[in-house]
């Protein structure tokens, strides 16, 4: 199986120090059996992990809920 993985991309013009600084959230969606959304907050970039799994990082001190 060969890898999706990309780049981070940044969403918005938020700068941050570095990767360190950040909250990564990982989230999984499989049609009918698992199903994990972001449900409020701002994201500073996201990327896709694989065909069912995007990873999303938020600022430091950043409110956000996942479900």
């Amino acid at each position: 199986m060969s890898s999706i993985r990309s780049e981070l991309r940044q969403v918005g013009a938020q700068k941050i120090g570095s990767e360190g600084d950040l909250t990564f959230v990982e989230l999984t969606w499989k049609e009918g059996q698992i199903e994990q959304w972001i449900r409020f907050g701002h994201l500073v970039c996201g990327e896709r992990v694989g065909p069912h799994r995007r990873r999303f990082a938020f600022a430091p001190g950043a409110i956000f809920g996942v479900n």
